[in-house]
């Protein structure tokens, strides 16, 4: 067991390679703001693809997914009731009030290979998409009762809830996993107890298990015997881990201190299979591991790092990032390079980062942006400035650091890293000063938040390309996805009846008020 030490004080003081390797996108200057004038140079990207998916009704992304052949999946939620399932998909009717849905797109996002509802007569919604090797797509969300689960899967009834939302009803989290023709269920189950829960974020590894995180302030079922923490002390981080069938658990552990911990967590396995969890805390008296790079809580609330052994019987290691005001993340926001380094970005109301000293770098935004003007995005999730960071294998140490941000409000939300050691992230902004480069296909922030992609040298010094992409209204960036081939692909959903779309693409008019998913796709 990894010794914990009690809290402390700590004084606060290229160009895009012509080809990625290897991967697959399953599942981040100088003083101050950068200028609202585009940056020299950048990567050279060419706009691939964009598109709407939406009918009716409201419709949303919230995860993106390219698999090996360069499908791109998406998963979200659906109000409408015409959105365009198709064929032979695996539920093909509306269930009512809000449902899940998984797309595949053809890769130059010109069709629909499948889409598919996932929903009973409440309120469900997707989070999270993973594709395995044989192409079959696991999908993870919050639903209500009545989902579809099947015969056999851990827990085929609903939970309960003892304090259902007003907005949501009752809820429980959702996995399920889709034949690869989108065609049947191969197994779903409900993930969760008495209290609401929701699965923002999933991985799965090369045997099929699916990895799950959330948080519970009650005791749950899926905590297992010989798992590093079985006590609840708090609102506490829950992993879990789904073995392939869908049938059990193979180990479930809590994490966390007497407060309010967990948020909206994203979780990655590593290439040993140990499992990553980011997070946030609440906590004052949260067990952080003996020389974890910041051992204690310094704002409203700070991000959080875990680090799992494979088998959940060890702690590895558990750092807090943040400063003087709160970090937060919108999953997604997590990515472990092929030397196990942690790369993980989110949104910052704190004008004090890093806020332990470490040697790194200099970052290519050191100062905060600031969060004020119109349009600033408050009530968003794009309220403050955005912040990529990457610590050491053992969270021990700060490798780099850069601030993302203009002068109004900024967020990433979906991150990732190329064969290279370049990082990349997606989000929304606010800002007109946000940063880009004179190769972007879209140099202007044109409505109220714009989508972005944004790529940084591995050391986050340098801009290697940054682009808007937006209508006039609000477009929110949820998910980011790159390929072998450096496809880059960001996902959310667009408010704007005149988001760029490209010739071909499958949907380019508006579905209908008040919001269409959409995603677009940049490549070389």
């Amino acid at each position: 067991m990894t010794e914990i030490n009690p809290m402390q004080r700590v004084n606060g003081l290229s160009l895009l390679a012509s080809s990625l390797l290897a991967l697959d996108g399953c599942g981040g200057g100088g003083g101050g703001a950068p200028d609202s004038s585009p940056h020299s140079g950048g990567a050279a990207l060419n706009l691939i693809a964009a598109t709407y998916l939406g009918g009716n009704d409201i419709d949303s992304v919230r995860d993106v997914c390219i698999d090996a052949a360069g499908f791109v999946y998406v998963v979200g939620g659906t109000a409408s009731t015409d959105f365009p399932a198709t064929g032979g998909a695996a539920d093909t009717t509306f269930g009512g009030n809000n449902d899940a849905y998984l797309a595949k797109f053809t890769p130059d996002g010109d069709a629909l290979v499948f889409a598919t509802y996932l929903g009973g007569p409440n309120y469900d919604r997707a989070y999270a998409v993973e594709v395995d090797a044989l192409g079959c797509a696991y999908v993870a969300g919050r639903a209500g009762a009545g989902f579809p689960t099947t015969p056999g899967s851990v827990q085929p009834l609903f939970g309960g809830d003892i304090s259902p939302s007003p907005k949501y009803g009752a809820q429980d989290g959702f996995v399920t996993k889709f034949s690869a023709d989108g065609g049947s269920v191969v197994w779903s189950t409900y993930f969760g107890n008495d209290e609401s829960t929701i699965i923002r974020d999933l991985a799965i590894d090369a045997a099929g298990n699916a990895y799950v995180v959330s948080a519970s302030n009650r005791p749950h079922w899926a905590v297992t015997p010989g798992a590093y923490d079985t006590t609840l002390a708090g609102e506490d981080v829950l992993i879990a881990k789904l073995a392939a069938d869908g049938a059990s658990v193979v180990w479930g552990s809590y994490y966390g201190g007497s407060g309010v911990d967990g948020g909206t967590p994203s979780v990655r396995v590593a290439p040993d299979d140990s499992v990553w969890v980011l997070a946030m805390t609440q906590s004052d008296d949260f067990p952080f591991t003996v020389g974890a790079y910041q051992p204690q809580r310094t704002g409203g609330s700070d991000m959080l790092l875990l680090h799992f052994s494979a088998d959940g019987s060890a702690l590895l290691a558990a750092s807090a990032f943040g400063g003087n005001g709160a970090e937060s993340c919108e999953t997604h926001g997590l990515w472990i390079t092929a030397a196990g380094d942690v790369v993980f970005g989110g949104g910052t109301s704190s004008d004090d980062l890093p806020f332990v000293a470490a040697a790194i770098p200099p970052p290519f935004q050191p100062s905060f942006g600031g969060s004020g003007g119109n349009g600033n995005g408050l009530g968003t999730d794009y309220a403050h400035d955005g912040f990529m960071a990457k610590l050491s294998a053992d969270a021990t140490t700060l490798l780099a650091f850069t601030y993302l941000g203009g002068a109004n409000g900024d967020a990433i939300e979906g991150v990732g890293v190329d064969a290279n050691g370049q990082i990349w992230c997606s989000g929304a902004t606010y800002s007109n000063g946000f940063p880009t480069t004179g190769s972007a296909f879209q140099t202007t922030r044109h409505g109220k938040a714009d989508q972005f992609i944004v790529g940084l040298s591995g050391d986050l010094s340098t801009l290697v390309y940054g682009s808007f992409c937006g209508g006039g209204d609000d477009d929110e960036g949820r998910s980011f996805a790159f390929a072998a081939d450096g496809t880059l692909i960001a996902a959310g959903s667009a408010d704007s009846d005149d988001y760029p779309t490209t010739l071909g693409a499958f949907q380019r008019v508006f579905g209908g008020l008040p919001q269409d998913a959409c995603w677009f796709k940049l490549a070389p």
